[in-house]
């Protein structure tokens, strides 16, 4: 689990766009496919909800991006300007889903219409104090059936070996199918704030 950023650094880091040097980073992606079965209806003790995020602020849609995906290394959003960051995520072939549990934001999705009943999961996680208490899987079944509801025949998402231990299954145990590995290089700005790039960014020095 990553600890926080201090206020200070955070906030720098997400008002300005990045202009320092990146590292590239060899990673394995496994694409899924599922079809558009209906999953059955889960339920959760903490009682969780999903709220579409209609009109999702920049500022706020950052906020879950870091929190989620910093521990996986999730940069490619982050360095964008308010101006950058609307134009993708008001798209209205996508739409953006967060979790709240108790009232507090415990993850999100992304969902976008590719066209012709194709529909991809382009952002899933949860922030980092949630996880290890089975809210994964009940997320994932909500973001199934909102690509169905959309009217999705295909559903499509991409995981790679940054990714959770436990996303490849999770993902299968919700009827999707690898169909293609590849390797991407992703470019990671040396001073991302994530405690596990720093450690990485460490050792290959």
């Amino acid at each position: 689990m990553e600890a926080g950023l201090s206020g200070v650094r955070a906030k720098t880091y997400r008002q300005r766009k990045l202009v320092f040097d990146t590292v590239p980073l060899d990673v394995t992606v496994t694409q899924l496919k599922r079809d558009n079965k209906i999953p059955q209806q889960k339920t959760h003790e903490l009682n969780p909800s999903v709220i579409h995020c209609v009109q999702i602020s920049p500022s706020y849609y950052r906020f879950l991006y870091l929190e989620v995906g910093r521990p996986y290394l999730w940069c490619e959003r982050a360095n964008l300007n308010d101006h950058e960051l609307s134009t993708l995520i008001h798209d209205p072939t996508c739409k953006i889903y967060h979790m709240l549990v108790a009232g507090v934001p415990a993850g999100f999705f992304e969902i976008k219409d590719q066209g012709h009943k194709y529909f991809s999961l382009q952002y899933f996680g949860l922030v980092p104090q949630f996880v290890g208490k089975g809210l994964g899987p009940w997320l994932l079944n909500e973001a199934i059936g909102r690509m169905i509801h959309e009217g999705a025949s295909n559903l499509y998402v991409e995981t790679c070996n940054l990714d959770h231990p436990k996303a490849l299954l999770t993902y299968q145990k919700a009827g999707f199918i690898p169909y293609k590995r590849l390797k991407k290089s992703l470019h990671v700005p040396k001073d991302y704030p994530s405690q596990r790039w720093q450690s990485m960014f460490e050792k290959s020095e």
